[in-house]
């Protein structure tokens, strides 16, 4: 038994150990810069979110030797560093490596590099370390600034858009709603319906359908002369034969109470009749019917909605747009 603790101790202590010096490595990890003339550019540790690019700009003398060293302080590896003149193609790039070292380039002309560090990886952020340094090949480029600075451009340009201007509302009609449903003797049913938003009022008229009322011009086209304000009333036929119960109300309970005469009051309603009209003042109901005859009937429900509409005018203009973009002075 002892021996298998001690045996798991040192198995542990172990793969601990080589995990701690790994990380302790790549900590302080400190590249040697052999030349005296080297002159340092940047030390930096940063953190680089998951997908994302940080960009490092920095001036060189022409001729400069720069010396670039870069490691990983968390994370697997450097995802992707590459190296570029400002406005120009790619000179140096390494993809999915734990660290760089003393990689030696030269600046032919001088003028601004681009450093760029990139995490490809899709759910941790990176923490890289990067130093740079630079060897001027002359005396009076010993102490070049390699700050960046940057001046804000802006470029006006003019475009050609279509603008509207709201004139006034008017007020059309518009059949929101129609069907005719089949119900047999004694059969309640009940419908939840909504209205269009820019609803001001809706007419409506429920009945059992009927050649006498086509006669009349139709029921859509009464329900339009009513909301057009033409006073146009509709024969309404007394109660003989067939006839229906309904009822309109923002509640289906209170609706269907009054078709089954356990409620009174809904916000419309009529007992056994044949046809009905009225105007209502809401976006969303529930219509109720149920049929007294003994034998099955077609029961229609129309509506007719007055809608507000805007009415726009449309004009074509030339409008300035600025483009905002930074260049290096």
């Amino acid at each position: 038994m002892n021996r298998v603790r001690v045996i798991s101790l040192i198995l542990m202590m172990l793969f601990t150990g080589c995990a701690t010096s790994v990380n302790t490595v790549n900590a302080t990890m400190k590249p040697e810069i052999k030349s005296r003339n080297a002159k340092s550019v940047a030390d930096m540790t940063f953190k680089v979110p998951s997908g994302k690019v940080k960009n490092f700009y920095f001036r060189f003398a022409p001729h400069d030797s720069i010396i670039l060293n870069a490691w990983v302080v968390k994370g697997n590896d450097i995802s992707l560093l590459s190296v570029k003149p400002y406005g120009g193609n790619k000179i140096i790039q390494f993809q999915k490596v734990p660290y760089v070292l003393n990689r030696v380039f030269t600046s032919d002309t001088g003028g601004i590099y681009v450093f760029t560090f990139k995490n490809t990886n899709t759910f941790k952020s990176k923490i890289y370390r990067f130093t740079l340094h630079r060897i001027p090949s002359y005396r009076k480029y010993m102490y070049f600034n390699t700050s960046v600075f940057w001046d804000t451009i802006y470029d006006t340009t003019y475009r050609w858009v279509i603008e509207s201007t709201l004139v006034r509302y008017e007020s059309v009609p518009e059949r929101v709603f129609f069907r005719v449903i089949s119900l047999s003797a004694s059969e309640k049913r009940c419908m939840k319906i909504t209205l269009p938003e820019n609803t001001e009022y809706t007419y409506y008229m429920v009945g059992i359908s009927d050649r006498e009322l086509e006669e009349q011009g139709g029921k859509s086209g009464i329900l339009f002369d009513m909301a057009r304000g033409k006073n146009r009333i509709p024969h309404i036929k007394t109660s003989k034969g067939a006839s229906i119960d309904y009822a309109i109300d923002p509640s289906r309970y209170r609706a269907l109470g009054y078709i089954e005469g356990r409620a009174e009051h809904p916000l419309k309603g009529a007992r056994k009749i044949v046809m009905d009209f009225g105007r209502i003042e809401l976006r969303k109901c529930h219509v109720c019917i149920k049929n007294n005859a003994k034998t099955e009937e077609n029961v229609f429900l129309d509506m007719v909605s007055l809608l507000k509409v805007p009415i726009f005018t449309y004009e074509r203009v030339r409008k300035p747009f600025v483009k905002m973009y930074r260049v290096p002075k």
